[in-house]
């Protein structure tokens, strides 16, 4: 049996199915398997230079949505749910607001969870004034639907806001 040349360790794979070839690969952002479909009318050569350019691009897909902020990418995110009812957007708005004010420099890309905790945090103690826990708590929600939607659309590899805690609501007493 001859010998074959292997491919270096996950620059995907590629095979003949039938009529047609076959490229596979492993998305990195998303652990899923990805498959693309080559006519049989390409020669081995073009079809393993077409396979190394969208390996490529796999891998770095996305270029200019590495650049992305959170503020940018928030506001891009409310204008593509035209599904939301008219409370909901009002709501989520408010939220945008007050995301992009903490984190709306920071680059979708770079945002992790203890940026997200300090956020959370921050927002308690706004200014010497207490701030609501459910306004807390909506900021979180509307920050988790975002990076879940954007986590869907491929543009970040997971919700870093589904499992931040919120802080702990200061006691008040009334006066009655």
């Amino acid at each position: 049996m001859p010998d074959r040349k292997r491919r270096p360790q996950g620059s995907g794979g590629l095979r003949r199915r039938g009529e047609s070839w076959q490229s596979t690969i492993t998305d990195p952002r998303t652990g899923r398997t990805r498959y693309r479909t080559w006519p049989s009318s390409m020669t081995v050569r073009q079809v393993e230079r077409a396979h190394a350019d969208w390996v490529a691009d796999v891998r770095n897909r996305r270029a200019g949505d590495r650049q992305l902020t959170v503020g940018q990418y928030l506001e891009r995110w409310l204008d593509r749910r035209p599904d939301m009812s008219p409370q909901t957007l009002a709501r989520h708005t408010t939220s945008v607001r007050a995301i992009s004010r903490q984190l709306g420099a920071v680059r979708l890309a770079e945002l992790d969870g203890l940026l997200v905790a300090e956020m959370l945090t921050d927002m308690r103690r706004k200014d010497g004034r207490p701030v609501s826990a459910a306004t807390v708590k909506a900021v979180r929600s509307t920050l988790s639907s975002a990076l879940a939607d954007a986590v869907v659309w491929g543009l970040v590899p997971a919700n870093v806001a589904q499992h931040a805690r919120l802080p702990r609501a200061a006691r008040t007493t009334r006066a009655t």
